[in-house]
């Protein structure tokens, strides 16, 4: 309960100046949503060229580059129905500072103690390697994770039934996981 003073000084109905009422404090709760940072770049295919996109702009008609195994890598474009929408996040990691920006239930494909497999970016740990456009593999240096409260990012969405690329970097396949 909070005091509200109220204004007139006095209600006559009850002949007081003070009240106790009730308040809810509202903490904002991290997003159970996968997604990136609006403004991260996806990879896709435009008359056989790799090119990106920031990823609010994806749609149904894009070619995205997809890979369905980085053990055995074949880069194909796909437009099998995806799409991209925004969400507004609190909590968002950083992976290699500026690599990926996302929020933590977003799932990966990472390479650890020498097989791929997957992991939310919430379970991932320095030392786990992550999986290129250029057949080449980048070790998680730095892992960041920042929950403050004047720090809420206009994430995106991609619902995408294959595995594709953000800035470079194999993800698995879009939609809703576990939280």
């Amino acid at each position: 309960f909070t005091d509200i003073t109220v204004d007139p000084p006095e209600n006559t109905y009850f002949n007081q100046t003070t009240f106790k009422l009730p308040v809810i404090t509202f903490t904002p709760t991290l997003t159970k949503i996968p997604g990136f940072k609006k403004g991260s770049k996806v990879h896709y295919n435009k008359d056989g060229a790799n090119q990106t996109m920031n990823i609010e702009n994806v749609g149904p008609s894009h070619n995205i580059l997809t890979c369905s195994d980085p053990a055995n890598p074949v880069l194909t474009p796909n437009t099998d129905g995806h799409e991209a929408w925004g969400v507004t996040t609190c909590g968002i990691w950083k992976i290699n500072t500026n690599l990926l920006t996302v929020t933590g239930n977003q799932p990966m494909i990472i390479k650890r103690d020498g097989a791929w497999i997957e992991k939310n970016v919430r379970e991932l740990v320095v030392g786990d390697k992550l999986y290129k456009t250029d057949n080449t593999e980048v070790e998680i240096t730095k892992l960041e994770f920042d929950s403050s409260d004047d720090n809420v990012y206009n994430t995106i969405h991609l619902k995408l039934d294959h595995n594709y690329f953000v800035n470079d970097i194999l993800i698995k396949k879009g939609g809703f996981t576990n939280a």
